[in-house]
């Protein structure tokens, strides 16, 4: 797994967070300090939700500040390995869960989420950016 300082998946509940909330926003102190990437499936969920011509651009112009990645016939290896050992140890995993978890391994990013953590960490081959480790890489 690449370290923080070079790069981190964004889940839609950080980016869903920067567009909504009036408080200091964790992607805003991300993109300060790292490369930040999300995938195709956390573009079209924001998509998904958007009611009117200005909201889509708020979208539309933080995706523009981000890495979207695409899926590959790579990754698709990677999240069917980890579906199926997901499963096999017990754990629950949607098709949605299991996309974004494989994403960050083939591609070795940690996850970067604030609702979300445990789910991920139930996946002992995703790392999650702890709370802890945000904080110190902020004081930097």
């Amino acid at each position: 797994m690449r370290p923080l300082e070079e790069g981190a998946l964004i889940e839609t509940d950080v980016l869903c967070d920067y567009l909504v909330s009036d408080k200091p926003s964790l992607l805003r102190m991300l993109l300060r300090n790292v490369p930040c990437y999300t995938t195709v499936i956390n573009a079209a969920e924001l998509f998904s939700v958007v009611h009117n011509e200005h909201e889509r651009l708020c979208v539309h112009n933080l995706l523009g500040g981000l890495r979207v990645m695409g899926l590959n016939a790579r990754y698709a290896i990677t999240i069917g390995n980890l579906t199926r050992e997901a499963r096999e140890a017990g754990c629950k995993i949607s098709e949605r869960d299991a996309i974004i978890a494989g994403t960050c391994v083939a591609s070795r990013l940690p996850i970067v989420t604030i609702r979300w953590k445990e789910k991920y960490r139930a996946l002992n081959s995703v790392r999650v950016v702890s709370s802890t480790e945000l904080s110190e890489f902020n004081k930097n």
